[in-house]
């Protein structure tokens, strides 16, 4: 069986970067995910270039070019390391703080960032770029990379590779950082073959009904569509005590038999029931798509976008406790073919599917767990997570395809909610409500817990 794809072979788009390329989006260029991080000790240049160097030379989809054609198609392939941008030009800038003036040196770090950020370039490159801050006694790193060839989990393989080869590097040894095994492109072709098979052709009637029967039930105050660009975009997040979250995370998930998503979208459910009056509420929910559809298909050493984005329809008709709100997320989402990733795969890989589901409206809520953001660094001995922001990560101009965006993450023991809508579609105090009540329902999750503590609630199907 085909193992990777190589030099100069086109790549077939994936079905979350085709359905990115797809959009309505101004600057194909300026779609990124940058992380910052701050260093425990003074960090050599040298070495720290080594370091990301060998980030490019190992990890394959950090060398990926695009290329539009003449009838507006995207093709991808991956480019030899010595003709990168990267490579040719730099990989690494080196900018020197104050030591007496936080506020300047805070506006010179945003000021960067942005400024690294507009310059990535699909189709010539950089794709991937670093930032080393130097202050006297506190370094930092900021990182960003094109969303279209990372996600939340590769950024844990990078981070790993990054303190294990930095540290390599400043010993005098040479990098030998794990193979990468199986590469993005080799993880598409095996979407190809399989969208091909019944494992995912049989799913077809499933995703189209779900789509047909869809009722729009998501109030949405104010009605200017051309107005859902990121420039309009506003953010509000809610947080839960670290005591709060690891209830949520371990007790709770323990005695309901849950995952937190389990335990989120039950709050939301209950939450956009009671804002719209419907018992079905549906949405679009993304996974990590990192689905073992195959004995072979080990993909923890392989970075790219695996997104999978798909529609969910939960109905709370009769529903009134959260217990039995828990129970109805939980075996709904059991049920869920594949997780979901052959929604994706079917819409975008196949011509009978994308025939079928692209003409049917989607929903325009998405909900998204992203995980422990920090989870890749809780014990480096190099990093520390800094929840600061790191300047604009999507062109402003770009459209937006979504009306309300829930991302869910932990980040230093805390759970952060956080709402994003157009101020086009929705006035702040709604949304601030909106919130507020779904902090409210996670916490008489946890209050209804302890009640039931030392007592298993078991699910239907057991």
């Amino acid at each position: 069986m085909q193992k990777n794809i190589g030099l100069e072979q086109p790549v077939t788009l994936s079905p979350i970067q085709q359905r990115f390329l797809e959009e309505a989006v101004s600057n194909v260029h300026h779609y990124n995910q940058a992380i910052y991080l701050k260093s425990k000790e003074n960090l050599e240049l040298e070495s720290l270039t080594k370091a990301l160097e060998s980030l490019l030379r190992t990890h394959s989809s950090l060398r990926m070019r695009f290329e539009q054609g003449m009838n507006g198609k995207w093709k991808q392939k991956y480019e030899s390391y010595e003709k990168l941008e990267e490579y040719n030009k730099r990989l690494l800038r080196v900018e020197f703080l104050e030591d007496t003036n936080e506020k300047i040196d805070r506006q010179k770090l945003l000021n960067v960032m942005n400024e690294v950020q507009k310059s990535l370039n699909i189709i010539s490159g950089p794709i991937f770029q670093a930032v080393l801050f130097k202050k006297t006694n506190n370094d930092s790193l900021f990182l960003v990379c094109h969303h279209l060839v990372i996600d939340g989990f590769s950024w844990r393989i990078l981070l790993e590779d990054l303190e294990k080869a930095y540290k390599q590097a400043n010993k005098g040894e040479i990098i030998n950082l794990p193979a990468e095994e199986k590469n993005y492109g080799w993880w598409i072709y095996q979407l190809v073959r399989l969208s091909q098979e019944n494992l995912f052709q049989k799913e077809l009637d499933y995703w189209e009904k779900l789509l047909v029967h869809f009722k729009k039930n998501l109030i949405q105050e104010h009605i200017e569509e051309k107005s859902n660009i990121v420039a309009n975009i506003q953010e509000i997040t809610f947080e839960l005590s670290v005591e709060e979250t690891r209830q949520l995370l371990e007790e709770v998930s323990r005695v309901y038999k849950t995952q937190i998503n389990d335990l989120l979208l039950t709050a939301l459910c209950f939450v956009i029931k009671e804002w719209t009056g419907a018992n079905n509420i549906n949405l679009m929910l993304e996974g990590h798509g990192r689905e073992q559809l195959t004995e072979d298909m080990d993909l923890s050493r392989t970075v790219g976008w695996f997104t999978s984005i798909y529609p969910v329809s939960f109905n709370l008709e009769g529903i009134e406790e959260l217990e039995d709100g828990i129970n109805m997320v939980k075996e709904y989402l059991k049920l869920i073919p594949q997780k979901g990733i052959g929604y994706g795969v079917l819409r975008y890989l196949t011509n009978e599917g994308h025939e079928r589901l692209s003409s049917q409206k989607e929903p325009k809520l998405v909900f998204n767990y992203l995980g422990r953001l920090d989870s890749s660094i809780r014990t480096s001995s190099l990093f520390n997570f800094v929840n600061d922001p790191v300047g604009i990560c999507i062109s402003p101009e770009n459209q937006r395809p979504w009306n309300l965006e829930i991302n869910c993450q932990v980040a230093n023991g805390n759970l952060g909610i956080t709402l994003g809508y157009s101020i086009h579609h929705y006035q702040d105090k709604t949304v601030q409500l909106l919130g507020k009540k779904l902090i409210k329902r996670l916490k008489a999750i946890i209050s209804n817990c302890y009640k039931e503590k030392g007592f298993w609630i078991y699910s239907f199907s057991e």
